[in-house]
């Protein structure tokens, strides 16, 4: 409220009001302050004692005090080590029974009857006798409050900083709300909040990459300040490790055997190069078979009896093939054999002849000269296969 006068009385007992009484010793040195806290030394000081004795010190005391404030504190003191005058008790007292104040509850009004407003459009309370402006509305400052807050102020009194807005803008001079959005790394109206929950940039709206541990990035440029976890690389932590590497740093190295590997634990997820197996492709293919996901069968190896294998990679016999087929998988007959059949005998052979005269089979071959034909040199012969 706008004060005009502060009125106090002291306690009596109703008994007579001189140096005997008791009280008066009391009071003397008393302090009154008028504050919007409750802190005396953030207020006014309206009145301090030093002259009033035993013998003068009223039991009614009235002060004009004509300040704005929210609190009357009434102070007294009897401190260590201080000579004070005589008269003065040795401890400190306050024994009111009543403190009166009085003045315009209404701010923007003084007079008499508190019906006049303050001369200056922007004053938010005046002296309640000479309309002098004595506090400015929030947002405005100058003897007649004629000026709005500048130098990124705002509030009341000017006396409070505008937050992060956007290209160091002036805020609302009232509110202080950023008109023109925030700085990359803020928000709320007052641009006054970090981003938060992983998210970063203008409008909080960047969401953070894969920090180490969780962690939140820098508010401003998402830049992950731990590092990255596992298997992501860059500033942001946004990028997965290259092709062939993994892990921490991507430090790690995927097996050669991987036809590309998880980018966080190096588990060979996107399969193996052909001959191999297992999450991290460290495993040949068991004998006997080949190729992607050793899936393919091993062909007509020689001394396949005598655990002779092919190629766990591309099926080839490392030491030949059964008589008959071709290298190097040994999987297809020979190309310029024809086959021949004798009819219906339980004992027949197959039998095949060829062009060329280099190729021979180890085995006993039946002659059928009655089907002979001129242009080949030779019959050779396969091992027994009954007819079907």
């Amino acid at each position: 409220m706008s004060i005009h006068h502060i009125t106090i009385y002291y306690r009596t007992d109703n008994v007579k009001w001189d140096s005997k009484n008791g009280y008066t010793t009391r009071f003397l040195g008393f302090s009154v302050y008028v504050s919007n806290t409750t802190d005396r030394q953030q207020g006014t000081l309206c009145y301090k004692d030093d002259n009033f004795t035993l013998d003068t010190i009223p039991a009614v005391f009235t002060t004009t005090c004509p300040v704005h404030g929210q609190y009357v504190i009434y102070y007294n003191e009897r401190l260590q080590g201080v000579t004070y005058p005589s008269g003065y008790s040795p401890d400190a007292h306050n024994e009111l029974c009543e403190v009166e104040v009085y003045g315009c509850n209404t701010t923007g009004y003084y007079g008499s009857n508190c019906s006049v407003p303050c001369p200056d459009v922007n004053c938010q309370y005046c002296h309640i006798e000479t309309g002098t402006c004595q506090g400015c509305k929030p947002g405005y400052q100058g003897h007649q409050c004629e000026l709005v807050c500048t130098n990124r102020t705002y509030g009341d009194g000017c006396k409070y900083g505008c937050g992060y807005c956007s290209n160091s803008t002036q805020c609302h001079h009232i509110t202080g709300i950023c008109l023109d959005g925030c700085e990359p790394g803020y928000k709320s109206d007052l641009c006054n909040q970090t981003c938060e929950s992983k998210t970063y940039g203008v409008d909080c709206n960047e969401t953070c990459g894969q920090c180490r541990d969780g962690n939140q990035c820098f508010h401003i440029n998402g830049t992950c300040l731990p590092g990255c976890d596992a298997g992501y690389q860059g500033n942001l932590c946004k990028t997965l490790c290259p092709h062939g590497f993994y892990g921490e740093d991507c430090s790690d190295q995927c097996n050669d055997t991987c036809s590309g590997c998880n980018n966080v634990d190096g588990r060979c997820d996107r399969g193996c190069y052909p001959g191999w197996k297992g999450d991290y492709c460290q495993q040949q293919c068991i004998a006997g078979y080949f190729g992607e996901n050793c899936s393919s069968t091993c062909g007509n190896c020689l001394n396949i009896e005598n655990n002779s294998t092919c190629h766990h990679v591309n099926g080839s016999c490392s030491e030949g093939c059964e008589p008959g087929y071709q290298e190097p998988t040994c999987k297809e007959i020979v190309s310029d054999f024809k086959s021949l059949t004798q009819d219906r005998s339980p004992t027949d052979l197959l039998i095949l002849e060829t062009a060329n005269p280099l190729f021979r089979v180890n085995v006993t071959c039946k002659s059928f000269d009655d089907r002979q034909q001129e242009t080949h040199k030779a019959y050779v012969c396969s091992p027994y296969r009954p007819r079907e």
